[in-house]
């Protein structure tokens, strides 16, 4: 004798419609949460100043990087890995 599992409603199982909407979501929040990194990315490229304090730099001038300290950060660690690429 075999026992035959009734299919869920649509909301227990893994394939049911919580899960495939819980699924969806978390991708819109991965996309979301990488568009945010390459538009960081991309302004504290643009406002990359080679006298802002980073790493590398020590100065006590105000941070002309748009993002601050840590935009100063991002680009000069773009720019010392990949040069020009880093564009």
């Amino acid at each position: 004798m075999t026992i035959r599992r009734r299919p869920s409603a649509g909301g227990a199982g893994r394939g049911g419609r919580f899960g495939r909407f819980l699924a969806a979501r978390l991708d819109n929040v991965f996309a979301l949460g990488l568009i945010f990194v390459c538009f960081w990315t991309a302004l504290a490229l643009i406002s990359y100043q080679p006298h802002d304090a980073s790493l590398n730099t020590s100065t006590e001038t105000v941070t002309g990087n748009w993002l601050g300290v840590a935009g100063a950060i991002t680009a000069d660690l773009i720019r010392q890995l990949l040069g020009h690429a880093g564009w």
